[in-house]
């Protein structure tokens, strides 16, 4: 959590010394923003499917009071 927070202030300062560029580069950030968030989502919902799958396998295989 420490170094996510250093590299939250380091991104900061950076934008602070750099703000023209920054303002140049927003459409391209934005876009970078919108793709990394797709693909969390996406392998979120990956994840939780194939979680759901191997817990009806796991339910076929042992029967649903396996826990």
């Amino acid at each position: 959590m420490a170094d996510v927070l250093v590299a939250g202030l380091a991104l900061g300062y950076l934008a602070r010394e750099h703000r023209e560029v920054l303002v140049a580069h927003l459409p391209l950030l934005a876009l970078v923003t919108l793709v990394v968030a797709v693909f969390v989502v996406a392998a979120g919902r990956t994840l939780v499917r194939a979680s759901d799958y191997v817990d009806d396998v796991l339910d076929a295989e042992f029967g649903p009071d396996r826990r």
